[in-house]
């Protein structure tokens, strides 16, 4: 055999370059994969995309100012030309606290109406004016795509959707 006058070896710069751009191309990849799996909406445009009717607002759970400010505008808004109760439809597992303080918002601030909740979506087909309220991140495109679907063949009010980030 013959023996060269140089030593051969693995560039250690390029290895660990080329794995740390395949593990990172891997990663990202799969974190994509499962974020489809879960099938949940991340985006307001795709939520736009989903529900035709019209966004009212993106309510901030965070900022408690802007979140009445946000609901005083819908109230003097969108919601002044309706007659009649509203029923907010929700989809997705929002938080149970984040319901009554919208709730308690809602009824505090609109006067000789009433404001109830559904998380069933037939509760709120008696109600005359409808807002569809959903989370980024905890609501999911085929729970969206079947309340929408079922809210087109009932001929109600649907003033619009609401966004909570």
């Amino acid at each position: 055999p013959t023996i060269l006058p140089y030593h051969i070896s693995p560039n250690i710069k390029q290895v660990t370059l080329l794995g740390f751009l395949i593990g990172t191309f891997l990663g990202l990849s799969s974190a994509i994969i499962n974020e489809r799996k879960k099938n949940q909406i991340f985006s307001t445009k795709e939520f736009r995309t989903l529900i035709k009717y019209p966004l009212l607002d993106e309510l901030s759970i965070n900022n408690q100012d802007a979140f009445v400010n946000s609901i005083n505008f819908l109230i003097k808004g969108p919601l002044f030309y309706s007659e009649g109760d509203v029923g907010i439809v929700i989809i997705g597992e929002i938080e149970k606290k984040l319901v009554k303080n919208i709730e308690g918002s809602f009824n505090k601030l609109l006067v000789k109406r009433k404001v109830i909740y559904c998380e069933d979506f037939n509760d709120s087909l008696a109600l005359p004016n409808q807002i569809i309220l959903v989370q980024k991140g905890l609501t999911k495109r085929k729970d969206v795509e079947e309340i929408t679907r079922k809210l087109d063949l009932r001929k109600t009010n649907i003033v619009g959707f609401l966004i909570l980030n």
